[in-house]
């Protein structure tokens, strides 16, 4: 990829140094363990399974933080009201009585 970046750029002066670092990392690549681990030996229905639990997972908490929203929402429409009725008690408190 890089040395098609290079060329399509016309920059052949970093070619050389381009294969050595292709060839660096080629290296790497041999050396490194592809054995597979114990965790891609579990049967494909197990995995499957556990994505599904996982997404499943992930929508009920994106619907209960929903929910939690709305109630809050509703909470804070319950606290405004509440301080309303507050401010008309004390303007009748203030008048002496409170009209019936």
């Amino acid at each position: 990829m890089w040395e098609l970046s290079a060329i399509s750029n016309r920059k052949w002066e970093d070619l050389p140094a381009l294969k050595q670092k292709k060839e660096l990392l080629a290296h790497r690549l041999r050396e490194f363990d592809w054995t597979p681990g114990p965790q891609d030996l579990e049967p494909l229905d197990l995995i499957m399974l556990k994505s599904q639990i996982a997404d499943l997972e992930y929508q009920s908490r994106q619907k209960v933080q929903v929910q939690l929203k709305v109630i809050k929402g509703q909470i804070d429409a319950l606290q405004g009201q509440q301080q309303s009725w507050l401010e008309c008690i004390n303007f009748y408190s203030r008048q002496g009585a409170i009209p019936v």
